[in-house]
């Protein structure tokens, strides 16, 4: 806690913006509204574990932008491959990730919304380009 108000860093917190509704953890109000905001004010939402869908979706969107942006990647990725990579990392027990995802369900949620909305694109590019 922080001045009154819980830190959590999280994907619905950012969407939602700075109003109280936003400020509580794992809410039904502050994931609804990030939906909203997503929705509104943003032609596309990405997410990593899909980054070719995403600069897909990104170049067709926002080409003026995005133009070339898989290209681009394709030729940087394996001067990175190596970078942000933890041999060492130790495997998570299955009873911690059971009550992370307990503790994240809606936050869970928002990222499955916009995992789902960034294929909804995809598919309507797809249908456009038949």
């Amino acid at each position: 806690m922080r001045e009154g108000i819980g830190d959590h860093r999280r994907q619905s917190l950012f969407f939602c913006g700075h109003s109280e509704d936003c400020t509580p953890f794992n809410t039904e109000s502050a994931v609804q509204k990030a939906k909203w905001s997503v929705e509104r004010h943003y032609a596309v939402v990405g997410v990593l574990e899909d980054l070719n869908t995403t600069l897909q979706v990104l170049e067709s969107y926002v080409p003026r932008y995005f133009a070339g942006a898989r290209q681009v990647f394709r030729d940087e990725v394996s001067r990175f491959a190596q970078i942000n990579r933890n041999p060492f990392k130790p495997p998570v027990r299955e009873e911690v990730k059971q009550i992370v995802r307990r503790n994240f369900t809606r936050e869970t949620d928002f990222y499955e919304f916009c995992r789902q909305r960034l294929h909804r694109q995809l598919a309507a590019l797809n249908l456009k380009g038949a």
